[in-house]
């Protein structure tokens, strides 16, 4: 599910939210990145495909971020590894989550 926006010149690459019934150790859903070609309205669920994890550390805990692609993007879908994104895709997003966690 997409849920937030942020309201700041840090900006979200893809859309990011959460995934329903899962629980990181920081006792939150596990955060998802979902690339996709276009931006999708809070409060929606997305068919979506994990292809990678970004270890994160937020306040001592763990707060990892779970990289996915949309399942029906036709330019994405068939990423099946964070490795086979293209460098400055994942560039991209390595440098959002180290601004946003400083």
């Amino acid at each position: 599910m997409v849920d937030r926006v942020l309201y700041s010149s840090v900006v979200y690459p893809h859309n990011y939210g959460f995934i329903p019934r899962t629980l990181c150790d920081d006792s939150d859903p596990m955060d998802v990145l979902v690339i996709m070609q276009e931006p999708v309205v809070p409060g929606c669920f997305l068919r979506a495909k994990a292809i990678g994890l970004m270890p994160m550390i937020d306040q001592g805990e763990a707060d990892d971020k779970i990289i996915a692609v949309c399942a029906d993007d036709p330019e994405y879908k068939h990423f099946n590894d964070i490795k086979e994104l293209p460098p400055h895709r994942l560039a991209e997003i390595r440098r959002f989550f180290e601004d946003w966690y400083l």
